[in-house]
């Protein structure tokens, strides 16, 4: 299974919101920090926040009130307006399910980089394909701004 690249780099991932998100992803899709490994433990922090299993970071990311911003079969997601974090996970039936996959902007210095973090507790290769998956997205939103898109407003 795979993620529908052009629905989901629009609705879910940043670039219908022409701001700092997606500036922010152009900027830094080139350093993108690396993704946890599969078979990591649950980090204790994750994009910033108390990481853990998916299902539990889910439950903290929802009872903080963090809108929805997309949702199909295979994919729910969540962004934090105040951090531009973008949290996205599998729902039931997705092959990488459970897994959450989050990602903010970070400055250093005076540039911005994207961290991106991932917890699958799936099987080695579905948690590999939806890394891959993932850096696809972001690929394409460094296109994207090369492009022109996701400008911030004059």
């Amino acid at each position: 299974m795979s993620i529908d690249l052009a629905k989901h780099r629009s609705a879910a991932f940043g670039l219908r919101q022409p701001g700092y998100l997606a500036v922010a992803a152009g900027l830094a899709a080139a350093q993108l920090c690396a993704a946890l490994p599969a078979a990591a433990d649950d980090p204790a922090t994750l994009c910033g926040v108390a990481g853990g299993a998916p299902i539990e970071v889910q439950a903290r990311v929802v009872a903080a009130q963090t809108p929805e911003v997309f949702r199909d079969k295979d994919f729910v997601a969540y962004q934090d307006k105040e951090t531009f974090t973008m949290w996205t996970f599998t729902q039931p039936g997705h092959p990488a399910h459970p897994t959450v996959v989050c990602r903010r902007p970070v400055h250093n210095g005076d540039s911005i980089t994207l961290e991106m973090g991932i917890v699958c507790k799936s099987s080695e290769k579905a948690c590999q394909d939806i890394r891959q998956e993932f850096n696809a997205l972001n690929a394409q939103m460094q296109q994207a701004i090369v492009n022109g898109e996701g400008k911030k407003p004059e």
